[in-house]
């Protein structure tokens, strides 16, 4: 559910105008949130499977050169994703209204931060010469990790 709300706000002039705010209730971004989860495990766990079985198969085809790229993008998407599912959870135990200690405080912490964190604005040099399954379950966690901002900013993007 929403709430809708009105207000005045002073704009420079000193002159007020009525500005409308809607906030969405906890229902509504807890729901968002399920389905991120859900999405992220999902994920994390066919990504696991390809990479272990038709992606070595996949990547024993590329050339020496392209192998190594395949490795390195493989590792850089693998802990982003990593980065992702932590953050689900300790999303998902503080939504639930566990308690957290002072190692859960500090895990949430260092998972908002790896949330934002600049190493992940780059992609890797030769992503788009790998394979197209690898390419796909790539781009899947990228997409994954701008909703996730999303939802950790409170702003609602496409897609979220």
């Amino acid at each position: 559910m929403y709430a809708l709300h009105y207000a005045h706000r002073e704009s420079e002039d000193h002159m007020t105008s009525p500005v409308t705010v809607v906030s969405f209730g906890a229902e509504y971004k807890k729901r968002k949130f399920d389905g991120l989860f859900t999405e992220a495990m999902s994920l994390t766990e066919s990504m696991a499977t390809y990479l272990d079985g038709q992606g070595r198969r996949e990547c024993k085809k590329l050339s020496r050169a392209l192998q190594g790229a395949y490795v390195g993008a493989s590792m850089q998407m693998t802990s982003r994703m990593l980065m992702l599912a932590s953050w689900a959870l300790v999303q998902r135990s503080q939504l639930e209204g566990e308690e957290v200690d002072g190692w859960g405080t500090a895990r949430a912490k260092r998972a908002i931060a790896d949330l934002y964190s600049d190493q992940w604005s780059t992609e890797h040099p030769q992503l788009r010469a790998l394979p197209e399954t690898f390419q796909a379950f790539y781009d899947n966690v990228v997409s994954l990790h701008h909703r996730m901002v999303a939802i950790d900013s409170g702003s609602r993007v496409r897609g979220v």
